[in-house]
């Protein structure tokens, strides 16, 4: 359905175009077309012409019967309906470049944190476009979501530049541990893009807690007012 509010009040013919996305008409499937306050029409598609053309009968008044399917001119008004196809959005490909927390490669010595952050490029074939929101897949193997799946985070990223990191919340992330990711961007448009390939990252391992330990003083002797002590 889609509404259109117009100054237009006359017979003339007269053209509007459909938003995105295109409605999709159908054969033999009664419309409704409401025009000029309360009068509207029933549109009837009785034969789908080529080329996105479409013929339609109808009768502005509220008397009609329940059906048309008689030839056209046995009506008050007949209705031309057609659109121009404009250029189409295209849904964005695969984000590139991932990183968490700011590396490239974060595995083995470049380990991260265990609540890392996510980036990567967003990119769409319509130049200029924007994303309004990035999804994030964890997984503990590649191909699994099971330790988050973030479902649409708000994001507005240009085409062909890195949006803002996104922190991970999905359950706790074990440290020393390998996991795998991969993000896919919607654009301003809702055109849900394609995944990116998986990628995985190490959380750091656990450091380790510092021992303390006194050292023995001299058998024997007096005790010192400070006794040496070493950390390790």
């Amino acid at each position: 359905t889609e509404e259109k509010d117009t100054d237009i009040d006359n017979d003339a013919w007269n053209i509007f175009n459909f938003s995105d996305p295109k409605p999709s008409l159908i054969a033999e499937t009664d419309y409704i077309l409401v025009v000029w306050g309360d009068k509207y029409a029933r549109i009837r598609a009785q034969d789908l012409g080529p080329s996105n053309t479409y013929w339609f009968e109808s009768n502005v008044y509220n008397d009609w019967p329940a059906t048309l399917d008689g030839p056209t001119s046995s009506y008050d008004r007949s209705i031309y309906c057609f659109y121009t196809e404009g250029e189409a959005n295209e849904a964005p490909t695969a984000p590139t470049s991932l990183e968490v927390d700011g590396k490239s490669t974060p595995t083995g010595a470049n380990c991260v944190t265990a609540t890392p952050q996510f980036t990567a490029i967003f990119n769409d074939p319509d130049a200029g476009d924007e994303s309004n929101a990035i999804q994030i897949q964890v997984g503990s193997a590649e191909g699994l979501s099971d330790m988050w799946n973030s479902d649409w985070l708000a994001d507005s990223t240009v085409e062909g530049n890195r949006c803002s990191a996104k922190t991970y919340d999905g359950a706790a992330l074990s440290a020393g541990t390998s996991y795998w990711w991969r993000c896919r961007f919607r654009d301003d448009d809702d055109a849900e893009g394609a995944w990116s390939d998986w990628q995985q990252f190490d959380v750091c391992a656990a450091e380790p807690e510092p021992e303390v330990g006194l050292l023995e003083c001299a058998p024997g002797g007096p005790l010192p007012k400070r006794c040496p002590f070493r950390v390790r």
